[in-house]
Parts: structure tokens; sequence; C-alpha cells
């Protein structure tokens, strides 16, 4: 398969399926097997050649492509705290991360920084006790009034994770940015301590800087009952367009 071709002749539709993919290979090739097009968008996705935005929805992915995947470096503080809940707790599943990811599409920069710890359920006091021996300011599942009152810089809140909160499977104990843009509209705690007037502009940054997963995002947002909510926002708020069924 010509994938320069391939790739080429893709590019002209704004978002594909499996069938356009396929209806472009057999154009190109005309022996290329319907059985090979599992194959073949495997061999595409590995290769970094285009990236999936929703169930059966891709775009291109070039190397200079201005989107990309999501990824961030934790600071020194939230590293420690990962790396303690992991030695004492190596089979709970949790996430870790922090306010200051916001300052990439944040207008007004946060020069204080909060640390969130999510936790599955049943599990947050015990990590709460131990996190609090080794750190000190940490707060478990605090009221907002408690969070901005009490919550010092790389003060640390111990939530309950929402169950099917995307994960990344390599990085299990990051977040994901869909989930993030979830919070960012509804995590009461995150918005005590930004604009809340940023909320939409910071959601139409991600979208213009960032691949996002429309499925994913959708279905944390539902976790959430907060579909609707962030939809609305979406739709009625900024210039993103929705690739999805409903937009």
């Amino acid at each position: 398969m010509d994938r320069k071709k391939l790739l080429s002749k893709l590019e002209k539709i704004e978002n594909f399926n499996r069938k356009d993919i396929l209806d472009v290979a057999i154009e190109i090739d005309e022996t290329f097997s319907v059985n090979s097009i599992n194959w073949l968008v495997k061999v595409l996705l590995d290769d970094n050649l285009i990236c999936r935005i929703g169930r059966n929805k891709y775009i291109i992915k070039y190397q200079g492509n201005r989107k990309r995947k999501y990824d961030y470096e934790p600071s020194e503080k939230l590293q420690k705290v990962i790396d303690c809940i992991k030695e004492e707790y190596p089979l709970v599943e949790f996430q870790a991360w922090e306010s200051i990811q916001l300052n990439v599409v944040l207008n007004h920069q946060l020069a204080h920084n909060r640390i969130f710890v999510e936790v599955e359920n049943m599990l947050e006091g015990a990590v709460f006790n131990t996190l609090r021996e080794k750190f000190g300011n940490v707060l478990l599942k605090p009221s907002v009034e408690m969070f901005t009152q009490y919550a010092d810089d790389d003060g640390i809140a111990i939530l309950k994770m929402i169950t099917q909160t995307p994960g990344d499977k390599k990085h299990t104990h990051k977040i994901l940015i869909e989930k993030l843009i979830v919070d960012i509209a509804t995590n009461k705690l995150l918005r005590a301590i930004y604009a809340t007037s940023e909320c939409e502009q910071m959601i139409e940054d991600i979208f213009s800087i960032y691949i996002v997963d429309e499925t994913k995002l959708f279905r944390y947002a539902a976790r959430r009952n907060a579909s609707d909510k962030i939809r609305k926002i979406i739709m009625e708020k900024t210039n993103i367009k929705l690739h999805d069924s409903k937009s």
C-alpha cells in the first residue's frame, strides 16, 4: 500500500472512518482485501500517521501538525506524591494531577499550585493518612470553602475517583485531556482557583492545541452527569466543531 498516496487522499476528508479508509485503499489498490482493513488501521495508528478523535473517527496526524497528543511532566512535588502512593499501595487505582497544568491555556497564570489525587472508592482515607504523614498539608474530600481556606501552595486534595474515569494505559496515574476538559467545567475545587470567565476559552484553546477523543470526552462527562452541560458550552460558547452525530 502506498501510504503517501493513501494519506494524501484521506487528508481531503475532514474526518474519516474505517469505510473511508477502505474505499481509498481499494481505489489505490483494487486488490486490497476488505479483511485487511483492521490491520491497516492499526498500522496507521501505531505509526502515528492517523489519530482517533472518536468512535470510528480519525484525522491525519503529520509530524508538523499543530494538534498533538496531550502530555505533561509532573512537578517534583507531584512526582513524589505519585511515588509515595505507588510504594505504599501498589494495587490501588488512582490518578494524580495539578492545577498548574492549566497554565498552558490560561490567560491569567496560576502562581500557586494545587495537587489533586483521585483514589478508587473506599481507599481515600488510607491514602489520605499516608500522604498527611509525609507531606502535611493534605485535605480529604474538602468542601470548596475548606479547600480555598486551607489548601496552601502545593496543597493536596484527596478525592474519590469517578468509576470509568478515562486513563492512559502506559501512564496509568496521569489524567487524559478529555477528563481535564470536563473537570474544567465541573470540578468545583478547580473552578475555585481560576477565573470562571476563562472556562469557555480554555476549552476552545485545548481543542485547538490537542487531539481530543470526543467519545471519551462525552463518556466521562456522562459519568459526571455533565454531558449536556459540556455540549452546551462547546456548541454555544465556543467555535469548536464537534464531529459526533449530535453536533
